[in-house]
């Protein structure tokens, strides 16, 4: 299946960087091709579409980028590319609150 090998391709890129990759059976996005999410603690969710196998680094790499993003938001800046065509939603922690 595509996703299990993006998963561990993944999986594989994050050895020794500090990224925990979690398998899920599905994102139900199914019109967008294979999907990932990234998810830090306390900060914004991103979900992709459109990825390939070949697309773990890239996953890693925007990971690590946003882990580092002092406002939570993955910058654009750096991002790999198939993160910057890819981008299907972005969600707010459960505890944000919109500065008015």
């Amino acid at each position: 299946a595509p996703g299990l090998l993006l998963a561990s391709a993944t999986s594989r890129a994050a050895e020794g960087t500090g990224v925990t990759v979690r398998r899920v059976r599905c994102l139900a996005n199914c019109n967008r091709g294979l999907s990932a999410a990234i998810r830090p603690d306390g900060a914004w969710t991103y979900v992709f579409g459109g990825l390939d196998v070949a697309c773990g680094a890239a996953l890693v790499a925007g990971a690590r980028l946003l882990a580092g993003a002092a406002d939570g938001i993955m910058p654009w800046r750096g991002r790999p590319e198939p993160l910057k065509r890819g981008l299907i939603a972005r969600v707010p922690p459960l505890n944000f609150e919109e500065m008015e």
